[in-house]
């Protein structure tokens, strides 16, 4: 494994082959070797495109493959199981797009087949690669903003510009796992317990502003919520207050702002940190964006994260996020909506035992 490139399989001509399977190509240690789509005709389109020699409708064809060691999952959510599944049967490595399944129960199903397959496995939070992000995760594990005690988000995302969520299919429909909790929420819930541990509790109200997609009487309605507000408790006793949403036509990036004992940190638009100590003074940090409006947001952090995975791939080391943070995440959206379901009231989550 070594010595060889990486061969990536991409499952999904969406995201996997718009943003991820570009990524992993420009990673000089690895090599799309194949694409799948439920529509073969797209599948040949973005092999074509990426130089892929193979291209199939099927994904135990991709599996089979000895050209393929690691597979990129980025069929709509309610296929993750099977799809991974399959993979880590065929001794493949597999890396999955969030949100993971469509519940714990799904999301502990492939950790434990992962487990007992013996296979490296990687979920895609590529977000954690940002470099302001890095910084500020630095600065409260190093303990300069001291104690934290209260922490914002606020992410409001004109979702107009982006395909997917104006056009029917899966991302309208809560029962094949889509919605704005599970696509956007699982960004920051990882980042959440990463940053100041393990969120344990969780009091949700979630929205649906675009109940149709068209003014068609007859267009199916839309059962996914496109927004939500979120309070959550980490087992270290840190408050956070989640609100986002992606209905509004025209947005000004997200915030996030890190109250401690000894400094404030506020981070805007995902590349400018400012750090407000308790004597009044301000460090501020800029780490231009490479990605401009007519990219997909995740893509430079992608790239960063694709480097790392085939690295981890060709030395045979276990990196984060993984199958268990997936899994972590996958509970506090459960609790998200049992909270909902009760009008709001605080839900406790349920960790379920892992195997590793």
């Amino acid at each position: 494994m070594n010595e060889h490139r990486i061969g990536v399989g991409i499952v999904g001509s969406g995201f996997g082959t718009a943003v991820a399977a570009p990524a992993f190509a420009s990673v000089e240690a690895a090599s799309v070797t194949a694409v799948c789509s439920r529509q073969l005709k797209r599948a040949r389109a973005a092999a074509d495109e990426l130089g892929a020699p193979f291209a199939t409708d099927e994904v135990e064809a991709l599996c089979e493959r000895s050209d393929v060691d690691l597979v990129f999952v980025a069929t709509p959510p309610h296929l993750h199981r099977d799809v991974v599944l399959a993979a880590l049967d065929a001794g493949k490595h597999v890396v999955c797009e969030k949100p993971f399944g469509l519940s714990p129960a799904d999301a502990l199903a492939m950790l434990e087949r992962a487990v007992a397959r013996d296979r490296l496995h990687f979920l895609d939070f590529e977000f954690r690669t940002k470099p302001a992000r890095r910084l500020l995760a630095t600065a409260i594990t190093e303990g300069v903003l001291g104690e934290i005690r209260h922490v914002t988000v606020t992410a409001m995302v004109a979702g107009g510009r982006f395909p997917v969520m104006n056009r029917d299919g899966w991302w309208q429909r809560r029962e094949l796992g889509g919605g704005w909790l599970g696509a956007m929420g699982s960004h920051y819930f990882d980042a959440i317990r990463v940053w100041f541990g393990e969120i344990v509790s969780v009091a949700a109200r979630l929205e649906t502003r675009r109940t149709r997609l068209s003014l068609d009487p007859d267009a199916a309605p839309v059962t996914a919520d496109d927004g939500f507000v979120a309070r959550l408790t980490t087992d270290t006793g840190v408050v956070c207050v989640l609100d986002t949403a992606s209905s509004i036509g025209v947005d000004i990036g997200p915030r996030i702002e890190v109250y401690g004992t000894a400094a404030t940190a506020v981070l805007e638009r995902e590349h400018v940190l400012t750090i407000i100590d308790d004597a009044g003074k301000v460090e501020e940090r800029n780490f231009s964006s490479s990605d401009d409006a007519s990219r997909h947001p995740s893509r430079s952090a992608l790239g960063v994260w694709a480097a790392q995975v085939v690295g981890a791939v060709r030395s045979g080391h276990q990196l984060t996020p993984n199958f268990l943070d997936g899994l972590r995440v996958q509970e506090v959206i459960a609790a998200a909506h049992r909270s909902h379901e009760l009008r709001g009231a605080d839900v406790d989550v349920e960790c379920n035992t892992v195997p590793i």
